[in-house]
């Protein structure tokens, strides 16, 4: 099951970048961060009781 949402992930974010900047290249690894980092940031305060 990992292994298949990692892979719907990248493809995703490939899929936006391409969106985001038809002619131009978009790394993949940012628009992966760009989604990331607030999902890691709201596990995080999920794990500390909602609070700082």
């Amino acid at each position: 099951m990992s292994a298949l949402t990692g892979a719907f992930i990248i493809v995703a974010a490939s899929t936006v970048a391409k969106l985001i900047s038809p002619g131009g290249v978009v790394p993949i690894g940012i628009v992966t961060a760009v989604i990331g980092v607030p999902f890691l940031f709201g596990l995080i305060l999920r794990g500390r009781g909602g609070g700082l």
